[in-house]
């Protein structure tokens, strides 16, 4: 998919902000392997962090009770607050369909729309994003001729209107048959941070020369995903670090979490430290939900996967030696064994 020397440009939109970065794909060997990769020199960095898509969501909720109003429907915020997941999922559905019903009240009649009245709601979010697409171009030197390949990230980039966008201010995206905009980021986390299967030896972590020590959570098995702990580009000797780390919650098959700490001098990984935590509170946890939309949009299958938030906390002496590690359950404080 991607071509030497070619300009990138990286769309993500996600739910609550947008990310655009600019690069060239540089040639590269991986040191593991041998096998010939690609890393992206970054030349520019530009995004919002108050731009999404629940911004999207807001301004049709506020399309859909301007239309109720006008039915003279009671009770039209309270319910409507409820209903912030259905609310997402006619934005979704309108993403591969020319219109979609809306259930308000079981015992009335639903009420539809079209992708046209959604694109008009959502118009305010569509040109800020041209403002931020026209910014990060000009910061960057760049004509939109200059772009070779367009990557797209996140669910809102699925929907026809933000496709046109790119496609008129930047070019045309055609990505490779296997690619999933919903699915790359955590794909993309986990390939970065896979140690399954190395033994005492950990992956390579492509472009994080020089000394540091990172945290390597089990997020499925034997995949494990590294957070930074410090790093020699942006840290001094001694120091204390307190970083908050997304762990899995329990589950029947799992009741606690392995983090591995490793440590990284001149593209050299060693496991330092292997340890076994239980998973955190039930009071913590974040809860993602993923939906499978089918063709006939007869029926949803969701899956609710749920995390925690620990609190790792270590100090690092003027010899870079790491001292044992410390966790809590970031929501209740209290100590984790």
């Amino acid at each position: 998919y991607l071509k030497s020397n070619a300009n990138i440009f990286v769309f993500d939109l996600g739910a609550g902000t947008l990310d655009i970065t600019i690069g060239k794909a540089v040639p590269i060997i991986n040191p593991i392997t041998g096998e010939d990769q690609y890393s992206i020199n970054v030349q520019l960095t530009h995004g919002n962090n108050f731009l999404g898509g629940r911004d999207m969501d807001d301004l049709l909720m506020n399309h859909i009770k301007a239309t109720l109003t006008q039915i003279h429907y009671q009770n039209i915020d309270t319910v409507l607050a409820d209903k912030k997941d259905e609310i997402e999922t006619v934005k979704k559905r309108l993403s591969v369909r020319d219109s979609s019903k809306f259930v308000y009240d079981e015992d009335q009649e639903p009420i539809t729309i079209t992708q046209i009245e959604l694109e008009k709601a959502i118009n305010p979010v569509l040109e800020k994003i041209k403002i931020e697409i026209e910014t990060a171009l000009k910061n960057a030197n760049f004509k939109k001729e200059n772009i070779d390949t367009v990557i797209l990230v996140g669910g809102p980039t699925k929907m026809p209107c933000i496709q046109r966008i790119i496609s008129d201010m930047v070019r045309e995206f055609n990505p490779p048959d296997d690619w999933d905009s919903m699915l790359c980021v955590s794909e993309g986390a986990a390939r970065s941070g896979v140690f399954g299967g190395c033994g005492d030896k950990v992956g390579h972590v492509i472009d994080r020369p020089g000394f540091m020590y990172y945290a390597a959570v089990e997020m499925f098995e034997n995949i494990f995903v590294p957070t930074t702990i410090i790093s020699a580009n942006t840290d001094t000797l001694p120091t204390r670090k307190e970083i908050e780390l997304l762990v899995p919650k329990p589950t029947k098959n799992q009741k606690d979490v392995t983090i591995k700490i490793v440590s990284s001098e001149d593209r050299e990984d060693r496991i330092i430290n292997s340890i076994k935590i239980s998973t955190p509170a039930e009071g913590a946890e974040i809860t993602k939900k993923i939906r499978h939309y089918w063709e006939t949009f007869e029926r949803t299958d969701e899956e609710q996967i749920s995390y925690g938030l620990v609190r790792l906390d270590c100090q690092i002496t003027e010899d870079g030696l790491l001292t044992k590690p410390a966790f809590s359950d970031l929501h209740s404080g209290v100590t984790i064994p």
